[in-house]
């Protein structure tokens, strides 16, 4: 049963689950799959689905991945799975605002000042 399961991936199957991941992993599928040569993608969408079906990937960061696939039309593999990763380890997170260092007046050189 697994291998009829695993030998039986389509195009419209992987747009179901697609779909319950998220809006834009459905759109992204969507796009692909409307594409001249649709199967040439099927196997990179089924290691995106795999990976946020064993855990490798939040549905959050895939909804990002897919967004930014989206924004920048890049589907490549790498880049998806890249931007989910980037997700994943907090990268949108704001950075703490630290201020420019306090600095005494007597201790600002300009590049001329310097050559004098």
């Amino acid at each position: 049963p697994k291998k009829k399961e695993h030998c039986d991936f389509n195009s419209e199957r992987a747009c179901q689950d697609a779909a319950k991941i998220g809006p834009q992993t459905a759109e992204m599928f969507a796009f692909l799959f409307a594409l001249p040569h649709p199967l040439q993608y099927l196997r990179r969408t089924q290691g995106w689905l795999r990976k946020v079906s064993t855990s490798k990937c939040s549905r959050q960061a895939m909804e990002y991945a897919a967004t930014m696939a989206l924004q920048h039309k890049n589907f490549r593999s790498n880049y998806v799975n890249d931007c989910a990763a980037y997700f994943d380890t907090g990268g949108l997170q704001r950075p703490t605002q630290t201020g420019a260092p306090k600095r005494e007046p007597h201790t600002l050189y300009l590049q001329n000042d310097i050559a004098k």
